[in-house]
């Protein structure tokens, strides 16, 4: 903790306020992740977590084993939620095995969600059953 040096209480209150928030604003970083075992009643929607009233979207990443039952069959993903199914990642390549997407977040940058809202990963078709696949998401909440 840095100090400013001065005797003034109001600008040491001010100062740890400034280094406390992390340059967010007062937000703090949190992490939201699932693991998702594919079943054959699965479907093509995975509902993976619920994300607070206030959070705003920094990075996701979506690790997964090949989804298909060979690569290149054209099957992909979307990561959002109900008002928009890719707010946070369109298109993602789960064909190929051990398939990593880790990105910072273009589309949804200074979106903050307005209420608790379920985000949901949405294959373009039907994965192969057991077949494991990670999705953490990051980002700020107030706090």
């Amino acid at each position: 903790m840095v100090w400013t040096g001065t005797s003034s209480n109001q600008t040491n209150r001010a100062t740890v306020g400034i280094l406390a928030n992390d340059n967010q604003g007062n937000r703090k970083t949190v992490a939201f992740s699932t693991v998702i075992v594919w079943a054959a009643e699965s479907g093509p929607t995975a509902p993976c977590f619920t994300v607070p009233k206030g959070f705003s979207p920094l990075q996701y990443d979506v690790d997964s084993e090949a989804l298909s039952a060979s690569a290149g069959t054209g099957l992909s993903a979307d990561l959002g939620d109900a008002g928009d199914v890719d707010r946070l990642a369109i298109d993602l390549d789960l064909d190929a095995a051990a398939s990593l997407h880790g990105i910072r977040i273009a589309t949804a940058k200074g979106y903050t969600y307005t209420a608790d809202t379920l985000i949901n990963l949405i294959l373009t078709g039907t994965p192969i059953v057991s077949r494991v696949t990670i999705v953490t998401l990051t980002g700020t909440v107030p706090f």
